[in-house]
């Protein structure tokens, strides 16, 4: 049937134009090796792991929402560079699982400034939490300090000061053996002292968390970056693209004999000058 494939047809065909197919797959598998190897420069990956946690209760997942990561890192890297946003657009932050660790992750073709882009980035996130964590202890603490002072002034009016006090007018606290107890009776009083004692111990606390934050050297931005080692090159799969550039020329060059043959075979071309003919009615 004139439909039906010939296939020793076909091979005939790859046949004579087996030159053309070994020259421009020779010739594609050359000019990926060449673009690989004038044109393409080795690109390093380094990273880092910081831990924030000891400056929040939140996880890592959280602090990511929290913290403006492009605005930060952009400042760390401001002075290294003409355009700091191309550096700073190369780190990228993960978090690690639940675990509230980040981790910070750099790509320059320099892998010395792509060591110093990871640990300026952790440096500057790290101390980014810090400052913002002490910033709202030290408000937290003057609202602390707010209340303690209303309620010693609620104390004082309601009881007056402790030498001047007259027990007489608490009653039904005015019996004789009472007189001497009855402020620790009296559930107003109690409940105020409850008060300021609950106060007391969150100011208190608030107090020895910003002293570990300024000068405990375990909350030190430094002291929190656990860095991945030297800078590593990113496998750039130069082989596999010669493969796959050599398996693409091939696949050209495969249409380049059939089409060069439909031509010959129409008449459009001369077989054997290659030239295109030109017919007259």
């Amino acid at each position: 049937m004139e439909n039906e494939i010939d296939l020793r047809e076909i091979i005939r065909v790859l046949w004579r134009g087996r030159y053309i197919i070994l020259g421009i797959t020779v010739l594609a598998v050359i000019l990926a090796l060449g673009f690989s190897f004038l044109f393409t420069r080795p690109v390093y990956e380094a990273t880092a792991t910081i831990d924030p946690t000891p400056y929040r209760e939140e996880t890592g997942n959280n602090l990511l929402a929290k913290v403006p990561p492009t605005q930060v890192v952009l400042e760390a890297v401001q002075e290294l560079s003409e355009n700091p946003a191309e550096l700073a657009d190369s780190i990228s932050l993960e978090p690690v699982g639940e675990t509230g660790l980040l981790l910070v992750q750099a790509i320059h073709a320099d892998p010395e400034l792509c060591a110093d882009l990871v640990q300026r980035a952790a440096l500057a996130l790290l101390s980014w939490e810090r400052d913002n964590r002490i910033d709202q202890l030290t408000a937290q603490k003057k609202q602390l300090e707010e209340a303690l002072d209303r309620l010693d002034e609620t104390i004082g009016q309601l009881y007056g000061d402790p030498g001047d006090r007259d027990l007489n007018k608490y009653t039904p606290y005015t019996v004789d053996g009472l007189k001497g107890v009855f402020l620790e009776l009296d559930p107003v009083y109690k409940g105020l002292l409850t008060e300021k004692s609950n106060i007391l111990v969150a100011y208190n606390n608030t107090l020895v968390k910003l002293e570990q934050l300024s000068n405990d050297p375990n909350f030190k931005p430094e002291n929190l970056i656990y860095p991945g080692g030297s800078p590593d090159p990113i496998p750039s799969h130069r082989e596999l693209k010669v493969v796959l550039t050599g398996l693409l020329g091939f696949m050209f060059s495969i249409l380049v004999v059939f089409t060069r043959h439909y031509l010959m075979a129409t008449g459009i071309i001369n077989s054997k000058s290659g030239k295109s003919v030109q017919r007259t009615s």
